[in-house]
């Protein structure tokens, strides 16, 4: 765990009248160390972090301390780039990390 990224929480504004779509922003973030893999692609679909299948399109995965806040609704946010949680696991089931499947 050497990277150093930031996690956001989404916030939805709602329209204000006569207009018609809502404002989603995102709040100053929680920093956090982690470790950062590229996940293998075999085939055209099937993409594996380790041995465990991973979400279709994830394009890292980001290990970070276990933490039960953290949902899809958050974003990461690491060397200038955003990415989009698509899934996360609690790999051992110990609570002690989890494997956020990004993209």
């Amino acid at each position: 765990m050497r990277e150093r990224i930031t996690i956001h929480a989404r916030v939805i504004t709602p329209p204000v009248f006569g207009s018609a779509s809502f404002t989603e922003t995102y709040g100053t973030g929680v920093n956090d160390w982690a470790s950062v893999e590229t996940p293998n692609t075999i085939g055209s679909d099937v993409v594996t972090f380790g041995s465990v299948a991973v979400p279709s399109g994830t394009t890292h995965v980001f290990v970070v301390r276990y933490a039960d806040d953290i949902t899809t609704e958050h974003i990461i946010r690491w060397e200038g780039d955003a990415y989009k949680i698509l899934g996360i696991i609690d790999p051992d089931k110990r609570q002690q990390y989890l494997e956020i499947s990004t993209k």
